[in-house]
C-alpha cells in the first residue's frame, strides 16, 4: 500500500485530507423531507384553492340574507354583510393560484412554449386578486366597473385556455402523459361552459345564471384540484438527491421576476381604468371622502364632475406609464439579475404601500386586502436578493 503523500514535488506541503465522516459538504442522503419542501408546499396551495373557495363562498351565503346560488352571481357576494369573507376568498384563491403555477412549472417536463401555461394560470390569479381588491360598487356591478371589466375576463379567461395549453407538456412528460386528455377535454369544457354562462345573463335562461356559473367554477377548481393532487403525489415521491432541491430553488429565484411583472400589469390595467372610465375605482372610499356617491357628483356639482374626471385620467395615465416601464424592466434587465433593476422594482411595494396605507386613511374597506397584496412584489424582490447582490461580492472577493 502506498503512503498518502506530505509534500509536493517542488516541495509544498499537502493539505491533510479529512476523512468522509468528517466531511462538512451536507450529505445527499440527509433530511429527505427538506429536498421533497417546496414542491411539496406549491401543491398544497393548488390542494387548498377549492377547499377554501368552495367552504367561503358557502359561508359568505349564508351570511347573506335572502341570498340564491340559483339566480345570482358569486361576485354579488362582494358587498354588502358578506364583502369581507368573498373579497378575502377571492384574494387568498388569487394568491395561491400564482403558487400553484408556480408549481406546476416545477413539476411538469419543459419544452416549447412551457412558460405559457404557468404565465396563464398567474394572470388568472392576479385576475381573482383583483376581484378581491376591486369588489362591485353596488349589488349588480356596471360594465364600467373594474370587478367587471378587468378583473373577471382577467380570472376566467386564461384558466380557460391552460389546460388546453398544459396538455402539450403533459404529454412530453412521461409521469404526467395520462392527464394529457383529461386537460384537452376541460379546456374544451371550460370554453363552452363560458360561452352558455355569458349567454344565460341575457336571455330567459337569465334566472339560472348562479347555476352555469357554479359549473363553471366547478370545472376549474376540479382540474386544480386533480393536477394538484398528482403534483403533491410526486414531489412526495421524490428519491434525488439533494440537488433536486436546489434546482426548484434556483428555478424559482430565476423566475422572480414573474411575481414583479404580474405586480406592473396590475397597475398598468388599473391606470387603463382610470383612463378609461376617469371615475374612482373604490366608490365606497369615494364615499366616505366625498359624503355623497359618485354618481351624485355630477348632479350636485358638475364643474367638479368634470374636473374629477380629468384628475382621474391624468392619475391613470402616471400609472398607467409606470406599469409598462416596471413591466419592460421586469421582462429584460431584471431577468438577467441586473442590480439597478432590483432597485427599480423596489419602487412598486413603496408605491403600492402607500396607496394602501392612504386608502385606509380615507376609509377603504378594502385595505387589508391590499396589505396582503404586498407579499407578491416583495417575494419578487427578496427571492433571487442573494444572486443580484452576490455578484458584487464575488466580484469584490476576486484578487
Amino acid at each position: 500500500m502506498n503512503p498518502t503523500p506530505t509534500r509536493h514535488p517542488d516541495g509544498r506541503p499537502v493539505a491533510p485530507i479529512a476523512p468522509s465522516h468528517l466531511s462538512e459538504e451536507p450529505s445527499a442522503a440527509v433530511a429527505p423531507g427538506r429536498r421533497r419542501m417546496p414542491l411539496a408546499l406549491l401543491a398544497v396551495a393548488g390542494v387548498l384553492i377549492p377547499i377554501v373557495f368552495v367552504a367561503l363562498v358557502i359561508v359568505a351565503a349564508a351570511s347573506y340574507p335572502g341570498y340564491s346560488h340559483v339566480t345570482q352571481f358569486m361576485s354579488q357576494l362582494g358587498v354588502g354583510p358578506s364583502a369581507a369573507i368573498m373579497n378575502a376568498n377571492f384574494v387568498a384563491t388569487g394568491l395561491l393560484l400564482v403558487a400553484f403555477a408556480c408549481g406546476l412549472h416545477l413539476g411538469i417536463g419543459e419544452g416549447k412554449g412551457s412558460m405559457l401555461g404557468p404565465a396563464l394560470l398567474a394572470l388568472s390569479g392576479l385576475g381573482w386578486v383583483l376581484a378581491g381588491v376591486f369588489p362591485c360598487s353596488e349589488w349588480t356591478c356596471t360594465a364600467t366597473d373594474v370587478h367587471n371589466a378587468v378583473a373577471a375576463p382577467l380570472a376566467f379567461v386564461p384558466i380557460a385556455l391552460a389546460p388546453l395549453v398544459f396538455s402539450r407538456r403533459l404529454r412530453a412528460d412521461a409521469r404526467w402523459r395520462g392527464y394529457a386528455s383529461y386537460s384537452v377535454g376541460t379546456g374544451l369544457a371550460l370554453v363552452v361552459l363560458m360561452v352558455v354562462y355569458r349567454m344565460t345573463e341575457y336571455t330567459l335562461l337569465e334566472p339560472w345564471v348562479g347555476i352555469a356559473q357554479r359549473f363553471l367554477v366547478a370545472v376549474m377548481l376540479l382540474w386544480i384540484g386533480v393536477m394538484a393532487l398528482r403534483l403533491l403525489k410526486l414531489s412526495l415521491q421524490e428519491t434525488s438527491a439533494s440537488e433536486r432541491n436546489v434546482r426548484h430553488w434556483d428555478t424559482l429565484r430565476r423566475h422572480a421576476w414573474i411575481l414583479l411583472a404580474v405586480t406592473a400589469v396590475g397597475f398598468l390595467l388599473l391606470g387603463l381604468n382610470f383612463v378609461a372610465t376617469g371615475a374612482p375605482a373604490d366608490r365606497v372610499l369615494f364615499r366616505n371622502i366625498a359624503g355623497q356617491s359618485w354618481e351624485e357628483v355630477p348632479t350636485s356639482a358638475p364643474g367638479a364632475a368634470a374636473y374629477l374626471q380629468f384628475i382621474y385620467r391624468e392619475f391613470g395615465l402616471v400609472l398607467t406609464a409606470y406599469g409598462a416601464a416596471a413591466l419592460s424592466i421586469a421582462l429584460t434587465a431584471y431577468r438577467r439579475s441586473e442590480r439597478w433593476a432590483w432597485y427599480a422594482l423596489g419602487s412598486e411595494p413603496l408605491l403600492l404601500g402607500a396607496l394602501t396605507v392612504m386608502d385606509g386613511a380615507g376609509g377603504a374597506s378594502l385595505w387589508l386586502l391590499q396589505t396582503a397584496l404586498l407579499v407578491v412584489p416583495l417575494a419578487g424582490l427578496l427571492l433571487p436578493y442573494r444572486e443580484v447582490f452576490g455578484q458584487r461580492e464575488a466580484e469584490v472577493s476576486e484578487p
